[in-house]
C-alpha cells in the first residue's frame, strides 16, 4: 500500500516567478473576496495561492472576477482559514495533481487518481490501497479549469527512495543547510552541485576509480573495421585491455590479446580495408572522438566476441530515482552543504560538518586498509586433511 507523498519543496517549483501581490487586510475563512493592495496582473479562472507556500494555513482558490485595483472574487465555497494582512497572494498555473502507475519501470504508465494540489507543509499525498511496493509511479500537474497537463515527473518507486537516490540526497543536503522548504536555494541547483562533487570525488583517491574494472562483450560485423564503445567508456584498464576468441578452426579455442597503436600507425598498416579471410585480429586503436575502437585488419566475420577491459565515466543523476557512484552519499551531500555555507559566510556551520566529513574519509580509509589485507592473517596448510586451517 504506498504511500506517494509529493513534498512541498517539489510543489514549489511551480510558483518560482509567478505574479504575486499581497493582502491589504484581515481575512475571516467565511469570506469569499479578498482585499489586495494590487490585482492588476490576475484575472477571472486563474489559481492562485493564498498565504505562504509550504505553511499549515496556505490553499489554493479559484478566481471568479476582478473588481477595481484591489479585488478578488473567488469561485466557490468559502476559504478554509483566516488569513493576515500581509499574507502572499501567488499565481499558479494548476489545482490537481494525476497519479499514474506501472508495474514496472519504464513501463505503460495508467492514471489511477486525480486529487486536489494541497500547498501546505505536507506537500500532496496519495495512499496507493491497490498497489505494492514492486509498482512504479509517476505525476502530472493538472488545471482543471482549461484540462492542461504538464509533463510527466521522474519515477517515483513504491518501496520509497533510498539514501543512495538523488531525491533523497537533494533532500539531505536542504537539511544539512536549514532550508528545508528550499525558500532560499531551488532543489535543482542543488541537483547541480551534488553531480558537481560527485564527479570531483570520482576523479579523488577515495574512489578508487582505477579499481573499478568494467568487462565487456562488443561484437563485430562482417567487413566493419570498428565497433561502438559502450556509453560510459571513459579509457581502458591498460594496454592488455582487449583480447578477442579466436577460432580459426574447429579444434582452436583461445584468446588473443590486441597491441594498441596510436591513430597514424594504425591507419598507415591498415587503411586496406580489405578483410582477411581469417579473422586474424592484431591491433586496435581508440577513437575517442566518435567512441569507437578499431580493428585491424578488418573482421570478415559478423558477431566474433571481443573483450575489453576499461573504466567508466561516472554517471550524471537526472532522474530522482538515479543512484549516486559514491557508496557514502553523506561524502558528496556534506560537501554541497559546505560549499552553500561557506558562500553564506556561516564559518560555524562549514567547520562542523568539515569534521563530520574528514571523520567519513578517515572511517573508509581504514575500511579500506584492512580489507586490503594489512591485519595479520595466519593460513597453515593441513595436506592430510586436505584443506586449510
Amino acid at each position: 500500500m504506498p504511500l506517494i507523498n509529493i513534498p512541498i519543496s517539489v510543489i514549489r517549483e511551480l510558483v518560482v516567478g509567478s505574479e504575486e501581490t499581497t493582502l491589504k487586510d484581515d481575512v475571516l475563512k467565511t469570506a469569499t473576496a479578498l482585499s489586495v493592495k494590487n490585482n492588476e496582473k490576475f484575472v477571472a479562472d486563474q489559481y492562485i495561492v493564498i498565504g505562504k507556500l509550504g505553511t499549515e494555513t496556505a490553499e489554493i482558490r479559484k478566481i471568479s472576477t476582478i473588481s477595481g485595483n484591489e479585488t478578488i472574487n473567488l469561485v466557490g465555497d468559502a476559504l478554509l482559514f483566516d488569513h493576515a494582512a500581509g499574507d502572499p497572494i501567488t499565481f499558479i498555473n494548476y489545482n490537481q495533481m494525476k497519479i499514474y502507475r506501472t508495474d514496472v519501470a519504464g513501463g505503460d504508465y495508467e492514471v489511477i487518481a486525480t486529487v486536489d494540489l494541497e500547498v501546505s507543509a505536507v506537500g500532496t499525498s496519495y495512499n496507493d490501497t491497490d498497489g505494492t511496493a514492486s509498482n512504479y509511479y509517476k505525476f502530472t500537474y493538472y488545471n482543471e479549469n482549461d484540462a492542461v497537463e504538464s509533463a510527466f515527473s521522474d519515477e517515483i518507486p513504491g518501496s520509497g527512495y533510498t539514501i543512495y537516490m538523488l531525491f533523497n540526497m537533494v533532500d539531505d543536503v536542504a537539511e544539512l543547510i536549514g532550508d528545508k522548504l528550499f525558500e532560499q536555494i531551488s532543489r535543482i541547483s542543488i541537483e547541480n552541485k551534488i553531480n558537481h562533487h560527485q564527479l570531483l570525488w570520482w576523479f579523488s583517491p577515495y574512489s578508487k576509480r582505477e579499481l573499478k574494472v568494467n568487462h565487456y562483450e562488443l561484437l563485430t560485423d562482417d567487413d566493419v573495421q570498428y565497433i561502438a564503445l559502450p556509453d560510459n567508456f571513459d579509457k581502458l584498464q591498460d594496454e592488455f585491455s582487449v583480447k578477442y576468441e579466436y577460432n580459426p578452426d574447429a579444434a582452436t579455442d583461445e584468446y588473443q590479446y590486441l597491441k594498441p597503436k596510436t591513430r597514424s600507425d594504425f591507419w598507415h598498416k591498415y587503411s586496406d580495408l580489405t578483410a582477411d579471410s581469417d579473422d586474424a585480429l592484431e591491433s586496435y586503436w581508440i577513437d575517442e572522438d566518435n567512441n569507437r575502437i578499431y580493428l585491424g585488419p578488418t573482421p570478415a566475420t559478423a558477431d566474433m566476441k571481443i573483450y575489453i577491459d576499461y573504466l567508466k565515466k561516472v554517471t550524471t543523476m537526472d532522474n530522482q530515482i538515479d543512484v549516486t557512484e559514491c557508496p557514502i552519499p553523506r561524502l558528496i551531500t556534506l560537501s554541497v552543504a559546505i560549499e552553500i555555507l561557506g558562500l553564506r559566510g556561516d564559518t560555524e556551520k562549514v567547520k562542523e560538518l568539515k569534521e563530520q566529513r574528514n571523520m567519513l574519509l578517515a572511517g573508509e580509509v581504514e575500511h579500506n586498509r584492512t580489507q586490503a589485507g594489512s591485519m595479520n592473517m595466519d593460513f597453515k596448510e593441513d595436506y592430510g586433511e586436505g584443506k586449510y586451517n
